[in-house]
């Protein structure tokens, strides 16, 4: 499995301004840059589209990725997401308003995307992997997902409080390869990390200590005006298998 953490800052900066990871080249998790993605090929390519929740940093360039890649489909783009998700799409995004209604466009036009409804702890089938989307504390309704291609398994889960179910559910999974984590505010910032559902440093320390296992972690969605702080905070945990995640690079498991 090839994971890809797509960059949202100019070239040679990891700042992390907005989230999404490809799979394989042809799944991706949330699309906050997928669509602003230099690669058009590469946009191209992907097929299916899981969201995490609804949040703008995850899913705002969505209508220009359907729009750069639709000439050159033959089929749709799979929009893979819970209903709270949907509904958003619908109403605050395609509502011809912020963008055209790419789902429900002229009389006798088709939609120019499908969506599907995700059910939490359901796998769903995208061209070759298991993709299971996991519930997870945020402010609004949120999934971390589970990627298994039947060799190596990984979690993403970048917006989330501590939380339980996804370390119960990764912790049973023997293909268990890496976990790519949110760690978004120093422990200075603890209390509107809490407002925002989000994790400090120490708090990835105890998630970890949740899952029980000894697997490469890498820390991602940190906020880039505490980056430096967080980063620190990070490595004075001493855990040799955390990891500071870096954009546009391979990861391979």
């Amino acid at each position: 499995m090839k994971i890809r953490m797509l960059p949202s800052a100019v070239a040679g900066h990891d700042l992390e301004f907005l989230t999404t990871f490809i799979v394989n080249g042809t799944v991706a998790i949330d699309a906050g840059a997928l669509g602003f993605w230099g690669d058009l090929n590469g946009q191209q390519r992907v097929e299916h589209v899981f969201l995490s929740h609804s949040h703008a940093d995850h899913v705002c360039s969505l209508p220009m990725f359907v729009t750069n890649t639709l000439d050159a489909r033959t089929r749709n783009v799979v929009v893979h997401a819970q209903p709270p998700v949907l509904d958003s799409l619908s109403r605050d995004v395609f509502n011809g308003r912020l963008w055209p209604d790419f789902l429900r466009p002229a009389v006798g036009t088709p939609p120019l995307l499908d969506l599907d409804e995700t059910t939490e702890g359901r796998a769903c089938e995208a061209d070759g992997l298991r993709v299971t989307p996991i519930p997870v504390d945020h402010p609004v309704p949120t999934m971390a997902h589970l990627v298994d291609d039947g060799e190596s398994a990984v979690v993403i889960s970048t917006d989330s409080a501590p939380t339980r179910e996804l370390w119960h559910v990764a912790a049973r999974m023997p293909r268990l390869k890496a976990v790519f984590l949110g760690a978004s505010f120093p422990e200075e910032e603890s209390a509107l990390a809490r407002i925002a559902g989000h994790l400090t440093p120490g708090q990835v320390g105890a998630e970890l200590a949740k899952l029980g296992r000894d697997v490469p972690v890498y820390a991602v969605h940190i906020k880039p005006g505490h980056r430096d702080a967080v980063i620190d905070q990070l490595r004075a945990l001493g855990r040799r298998n955390l990891m500071i995640g870096r954009s546009d690079a391979d990861y391979v498991f």
